[in-house]
C-alpha cells in the first residue's frame, strides 16, 4: 500500500517477520534486516547506569507509560550505538511489539512522512539515528529538532527517537566564525543548544582509562577463548597506542585481530 510521494507503508507482515528495519530514500522504504553483528548487552561493561536508563526508558514506551527522546553523546567507541541494538536485542527476547528502524543521517528529511505513518500502528517504533553530527543550517538539523518537539508529529505515543553523537549539540563546529558577526554566532550557539534541550534523557559515554581498556580486553580475550598474560596485556597496549585511545572498539579490534592472527 502506497501513501502520498508513493511512501510504503510497513505491512503487517514485515512487522511480524522483523524486530530491524533500516529506512532506504531511494525505495522511500522501511525494509527489515538482520543485523550483521551484534554485541550481548551483558559484554557492554563499564556503562551500567547507561544500560539502565536505556532499558527502563525503553521499558515505559513498551507499557505506555511517559517515555523520553534520547541523546547518547560522549567518546568515540564506548558503547553508545552498541547500547541501543543490544538493549533492543534483549528486549524482543520477551516482547514483540517494540521494532526498532535506523534512519541515516543524510535522510532526516524523511522523518516527517516517516512518522505520518508509524503512528498507524499498535506496534512501539525506536527511530535509531547514529552518530549524529549536522550543520545547524541544514534541513536535517531543523527537520529533526522540529520532530523532536514543537511539530504536531512530536511525541508520539508510539514513536521516540534514539540519536548518538560523539558531540553534546550535535552540530558540525564552524570553522568560519569570523565570517560571521556576534550575533549570527550566537544565533548558530542558541539553536544548537535548543536541539539538545529538547531530548527528554541524555546519557553520558566517557573515554575508558587504561585500567577499563585492559578489563575489556580480557572480557573479549576470554569470549573468544585467547589465553590471558603479560604479552597479551603489552600487545594491547601497543595496539592501543597506534589506535590512539582506550575505547571499547579498540579492544574489540584488537581481540579480532588476534584471534584472526594479524597480530
Amino acid at each position: 500500500m502506497n501513501t502520498r510521494n508513493n511512501f510504503q507503508m510497513l505491512s503487517k507482515k514485515d512487522l511480524n517477520k522483523n524486530n530491524f528495519f533500516v529506512f532506504i530514500p531511494t525505495l522511500k522504504k522501511i525494509v527489515g534486516i538482520i543485523p550483521s553483528s551484534m554485541t550481548s548487552i551483558e559484554n557492554l561493561i563499564g556503562i551500567d547506569e547507561q544500560k539502565k536508563k536505556l532499558y527502563e526508558n525503553t521499558i515505559s514506551l513498551i507499557s505506555n507509560d511517559d517515555s523520553c527522546n534520547i541523546l547518547l553523546w560522549g567518546s568515540r567507541g564506548m558503547g553508545k550505538s552498541s547500547l541501543v541494538i543490544a538493549n533492543h536485542h534483549y528486549l524482543i527476547k520477551t516482547y514483540e511489539n517494540i521494532k526498532l528502524i535506523e534512519v541515516f543521517c543524510n535522510d532526516l528529511v524523511y522523518l516527517p512522512e516517516i512518522i505520518y505513518n508509524l503512528k498507524k500502528y499498535q506496534e512501539k517504533f525506536i527511530i535509531f539515528i547514529d552518530d549524529v553530527n549536522l550543520d545547524v543550517n541544514s534541513k536535517e538539523f531543523k527537520t529533526l529538532k522540529v520532530l523532536i518537539q514543537g511539530s504536531l508529529l512530536s511525541n508520539s505515543k508510539n514513536v521516540k527517537f534514539y540519536v548518538t553523537s560523539n558531540v553534546r549539540n550535535i552540530i558540525n563546529p564552524n570553522n568560519n566564525d569570523d565570517a560571521f558577526n556576534e550575533v549570527q554566532i550566537n544565533d548558530q550557539r542558541n539553536n544548537a543548544i535548543a536541539l539538545y534541550d529538547r531530548f527528554g534523557l541524555i546519557l553520558s559515554f566517557y573515554k575508558a582509562n587504561k585500567e577499563e581498556y585492559l578489563n575489556l580486553i580480557c572480557l573479549y580475550a576470554k569470549l573468544n577463548k585467547i589465553k590471558i598474560d603479560k604479552d597479551l596485556e603489552k600487545k594491547a597496549l601497543q595496539w592501543s597506542i597506534f589506535k590512539g585511545d582506550y575505547s571499547g572498539r579498540t579492544a574489540v579490534q584488537f581481540v579480532a585481530n588476534l584471534k584472526s592472527k594479524t597480530l
